[in-house]
């Protein structure tokens, strides 16, 4: 252990701030957008607020970019931007909605359901507020997607299965391929949405509800503009094109690049197809569990909603506690791997499945036997498996702890499990208890669920850790 200390470098400041400083800049531009639709719209007030946001953004952003980059970054360096940013985003993205006449803990709790792609919200009617908030919402959702996506797959991912699966673009060089990685996720996400608006459209949407779905569907946020989700559209083939359109969302960008060049074979990415098992089998199970007056068609669309983590429903989630815990699996299980979904994500949970199995296996195998576990062919090195397990176990933490929470609160059990599930799991899908009266305690709590769901617990951990800015910093 002391060896390990001995090796161990603290993150320098000026190398975040830094790093701060551009992401900060890129928010300063998003917040362009909304204050020309608000413009756009005759909503003064909210176009002046989002116009300052991003004045203002964009001066501390140019201020820390002056400080002097460095062409290495640290693993604990990258994870504390990742986890700042989102906080930062959600903290910048208030004001502006406070000029619509929320509350400020409204306001608060909307911009962090937003950046977090959760969906969640505590407002009584969204179709009393003007179509520059709805838009508003859906486009902290689109960002927020596209920024974990970015992050996960520039910063975060560690050599291994995962990188493998999206064609092993951690052997480029680092100067190079960060801004070539950004730009292709960029591209691809741009094409996903595009083609989401187009389909809608076609099928009769306005464009305004097109654009908004597409948004929340492509970056399985959930925020919808009506207040009856997507049951506001009584047509059949649109519930499941939306449902199409979430399911794409939560599978790997990186994915649709593999098919436009073919570089990558297809079989890399055996995620998708345990998506979809996992969507069907769910969808199943909630149709056998539900109460007899839900449709198949509701069944399937919420369970393929919660293991995509979108949050979209189609009429009430009031569907009995065994069909409720089916959909809490669902959504702590998630999507795939470098997509825009929530949950501990695909390739952990088949991480689990598989070492659990070779456990069993190997009681079978005489003890001189040298063996390890393996997904489709790949062998599964010990740190990968460290890293699946912990990021579970520190789910189902957060969950138990938030869970217990609302238990002390004297809401229902399923109930409480659900909602709290459903933030973490960044979802949005919930039981009736995100409400407009629910108490500011609680509200913190689900606000924490879904930043610690979004970095995936380690993140935020590796944030408040001491050892990550005492101790020796590198040159």
């Amino acid at each position: 252990m002391q060896e390990i200390s001995a090796l161990e470098l603290a993150a320098r400041p000026k190398v975040i701030l830094n790093l701060l400083g551009s992401l900060l800049g890129a928010l300063s531009a998003l917040c362009v957008v909304p204050a020309g639709v608000a413009f756009g719209c005759g909503d003064g007030e909210p176009a002046l607020a989002f116009a300052a946001v991003a004045l203002v953004t964009g001066a501390i952003g140019y201020g820390l970019r002056r400080l002097q980059p460095t062409r290495s970054i640290q693993r604990n360096e990258a994870l504390v931007v990742t986890a700042a940013i989102f906080v930062l985003a959600a903290v910048v993205m208030t004001p502006p909605l406070l000029a619509y006449g929320l509350s400020a803990r409204d306001a608060f709790f909307e911009a962090v359901s937003g950046v977090t792609t959760t969906g969640l919200t505590t407002l009584r009617r969204v179709q009393d507020m003007p179509d520059s908030f709805v838009f508003a919402r859906a486009w902290m959702q689109w960002f927020g997607g596209l920024g974990i996506v970015a992050l996960t797959i520039v910063f975060v991912l560690e050599p291994g299965i995962a990188v493998r699966q999206l064609g092993g673009e951690a052997n480029d060089s680092p100067s190079e391929s960060t801004r070539h990685r950004a730009r292709r996720i960029l591209v691809a996400y741009l094409a996903l949405t595009s083609f989401g608006i187009l389909v809608l459209w076609v099928l009769g949407l306005r464009p305004f509800d097109a654009v908004n779905i597409a948004m929340a569907s492509v970056s399985t946020g959930g925020f919808a503009p009506h207040d009856d989700s997507i049951a506001a559209f009584q047509s059949p083939t649109v519930h499941m094109a939306v449902m199409g359109l979430s399911f794409l969302g939560a599978l790997p960008l990186p994915l649709y690049l593999a098919l436009h060049h073919r570089r990558i074979p297809w079989s890399r990415f055996w995620e998708v197809p345990a998506l979809l098992v996992f969507g069907v089998v769910a969808s199943l199970l909630i149709a056998m569990l539900q109460p007899a007056g839900n449709s198949f068609e509701q069944a399937l669309f919420l369970g393929f909603s919660a293991q995509s983590t979108t949050g979209f429903s189609l009429g009430t989630t009031d569907i009995g506690a065994a069909a409720s815990l089916v959909v809490v699996v669902s959504m702590l299980t998630g999507g795939c791997v470098a997509s825009t979904a929530g949950g501990v994500k695909m390739l952990r949970t088949l991480i689990l499945a598989r070492v659990l199995r070779w456990q069993v296996q190997s009681t079978h195998l005489p003890p001189d036997a040298v063996a390890a576990p393996r997904l489709r062919g790949e062998r599964l090195d010990a740190g990968e498996i460290q890293q699946a397990l912990v990021i579970v176990l520190l789910f189902v933490g957060v969950v138990l702890a938030s869970w217990w929470a609302f238990l002390l609160a004297g809401h229902d059990p399923v109930d409480a499990l659900f909602e709290v599930a459903s933030a973490t799991g960044t979802v949005g899908l919930s039981s009736g208890i995100t409400a407009p009266d629910l108490s500011l305690g609680l509200r913190s709590v689900l606000c924490a669920d879904m930043l610690l769901g979004r970095l995936e617990v380690i993140a935020f951990l590796v944030l408040v850790a001491p050892s990550t800015w005492l101790g020796r910093k590198a040159t």
